[in-house]
């Protein structure tokens, strides 16, 4: 196979088996990452069935991503936490392609985000690990609203809506969130958007525009403003020093500053 694919098993389960992870067993909610020229077998199981979505890309960034460990052979398969969100992400990229509804960019960005949004929702990092912990000692409703946060942020999103999905009014859910976190729920709603789009404009090189829509700014100019406040710097000097920080990872004589990354 000559490029990346991602998988994502929405129903159903089965097994995938290559050289480097041996048999592994597939359940309902699992995306699968296919690598070039590594050997591979998948199926469903016959009692069973599954539904599977799946989009091909390539590219030297794919490869870029690869060799930064972002992706990791050994490990293909990641089991999400949010599967319908990612489920809308795969349907709107097709939904878009059949009626050809967005421009060839807006899809390239829609694509990033469900690739961006798995890695976000891998639940197997000593990151997410932790962090289950930490929200396991929350209020129930705060750890629900931010599981709703960290994985819908990417989307029209509001703290009325997080109320309303939560079940409790909005004064009830901000009081909570502020007594258990010390902040607002505005405030971890950007943290969330900015930290996606941090990872998007050190990893990637698509437009600044698409960065802020699938980041979840509902404009370029609203993100630009945002971002300054929240790091110091414009999204194009951050994305600068980032490729600068690379550089200096390749040869160590640049003695770049730390940068917050």
């Amino acid at each position: 196979m000559p490029e990346f694919q991602l998988l994502f098993i929405s129903s159903g389960s089965g097994v995938f088996e290559s050289r480097q992870t041996g048999e592994l067993e597939v359940k309902a909610g699992t995306a699968i990452m296919l690598f070039p020229d590594v050997w591979h077998r998948y199926h469903p199981n016959p009692d069973s069935g599954w539904t599977e979505h799946w989009i091909s890309f390539g590219g030297d960034l794919m490869f870029q991503w690869l060799q930064r460990g972002l992706f990791r052979v050994d490990r293909p398969l990641t089991s999400v936490t949010d599967p319908e969100t990612l489920l809308l992400g795969y349907e709107k990229v097709i939904g878009d392609i059949i009626n050809r509804s967005q421009s060839s960019a807006m899809m390239v960005a829609n694509a990033m985000s469900i690739i961006a949004a798995t890695m976000d929702q891998a639940d197997f990092t000593p990151d997410s690990v932790e962090s289950k912990k930490k929200t396991d000692r929350l209020d129930p409703i705060v750890s629900k609203a931010l599981d709703v946060i960290w994985n819908h942020s990417h989307q029209k999103v509001s703290v009325s809506m997080i109320a309303k999905h939560v079940q409790v009014t909005r004064r009830t859910l901000e009081r909570r969130f502020r007594r258990d976190l010390g902040r607002t729920i505005l405030q971890e709603l950007v943290t969330c958007r900015i930290q996606r789009a941090r990872r998007l404009l050190r990893e990637t090189r698509i437009p600044i525009k698409y960065v802020s829509y699938a980041s979840g700014f509902s404009s370029l100019s609203n993100f630009c403003k945002v971002f300054r406040r929240e790091t110091l710097m414009t999204p194009g000097k951050y994305r600068e020093l980032a490729f600068k920080k690379e550089l200096e990872e390749v040869e160590p004589e640049n003695n770049l500053a730390r940068l917050p990354f």
